[in-house]
């Protein structure tokens, strides 16, 4: 891993900073003016933008943040309408940001603003239109869960894209244009970069602690398990070939069943083990079947959503007003 270390850039860069925040009251003043002192510290690179996005916290967050914007001239802070959860809320940020360069992260702590300078310059001199920050430091459970993952997206695109992704990347001017085309309401990130298609590369890092002090994240299991559905679903070329798949799968343990039930006229030994045979491959039909019924139900809710055309977000507060444009609704 490239130790943190100022970039050496040969023409000036216009970077904006876009970070997603919630319920951040007591710590988002002090990691902006860490976040601030990270950037100053890079030679040819201005902040053109710091753009925190407050999803719909139910604390001060907004108003802490705002209470910064006297001594960071570049900062805007925005506070959306209502929670609409992290991927929206970085959507909007990018939606709003202007610079050369956008960078895209949380404020948990987690994304280590010290690699920042390594990802703007491995963007700059790699000429890559999107640098990802990977980690493989993570506990255990974590993981195994993002493994399975990757492996699964990349059976569904035959690309070899960099795995175990953080939040954390740059995105080139290009990209993020592209990125604002894309006018879907159920949305991930990494699936609509994916989608666009430019350079990527990877940049492994090591994640520093959470705020709270220890390794944990916003995102319980089933939070997770539904944006990688959701990821799957929408950025995935084959969705319905998964379903094939998992049905013939699904057929070849019926056919083992039937002919489990066909050998039961054994003896009572034999009976024993066949029947624990019946029951164990039983169990893992019922839950395929339950698991592919709830993907085709979430496949079918992703299309009405997507159907109504509703906007993708409001804004409800905005320190940069009336100065510059606001995007109420997209």
């Amino acid at each position: 891993m490239d130790s943190p270390s100022e970039p050496t850039l040969s023409t000036p860069c216009n970077l904006t900073i876009v970070v997603s925040a919630y319920n951040s009251e007591q710590t988002i003043a002090k990691f902006l003016h860490l976040l601030i002192d990270v950037v100053h510290a890079m030679p040819t690179v201005t902040l053109h933008q710091l753009i925190i996005v407050d999803d719909g916290s139910t604390d001060n967050t907004f108003e802490v943040a705002r209470s910064v914007t006297d001594s960071i001239s570049a900062l805007r802070v925005i506070k959306l309408s209502r929670n609409r959860g992290q991927q929206t809320a970085i959507s909007a940020g990018v939606i709003l940001s202007t610079g050369d360069l956008t960078l895209v992260m949380d404020d948990d702590g987690q994304n280590p603003m010290v690699e920042i300078p390594n990802l703007v310059r491995r963007s700059v001199e790699a000429k890559s239109d999107v640098v990802i920050a990977t980690s493989r430091h993570r506990r255990l459970g974590r993981r195994i869960t993002s493994r399975l993952f990757w492996s699964i997206m990349r059976s569904s695109r035959h690309t070899n894209e960099p795995e175990s992704q953080l939040m954390m990347r740059v995105l080139s001017r290009r990209v993020v244009e592209a990125f604002k085309s894309y006018p879907e309401n159920t949305r991930t990130v990494y699936g609509i970069v994916r989608d666009i298609g430019y350079k990527t590369e990877g940049l492994e890092v090591r994640t520093g602690p959470h705020v709270s002090g220890k390794e944990s994240s916003r995102y319980s299991f089933g939070d997770r398990l539904e944006v990688f559905i959701d990821t799957y679903l929408t950025s995935a070329n084959r969705p319905f070939a998964f379903l094939l798949r998992t049905s013939a799968v699904l057929l070849f343990l019926g056919t083992l069943i039937i002919l489990a039930v066909v050998l039961s006229d054994m003896d009572a030994q034999s009976n024993r083990a066949v029947l624990l045979l019946v029951t164990g491959l039983t169990s893992i039909l019922v839950s395929v079947v339950a698991l592919m019924t709830f993907i085709i139900l979430r496949l079918l809710s992703l299309i009405f959503v997507e159907a109504r055309r509703r906007p993708l977000f409001h804004i409800d507060k905005d320190t940069c007003l009336p100065r510059c444009d606001s995007v109420e609704g997209f």
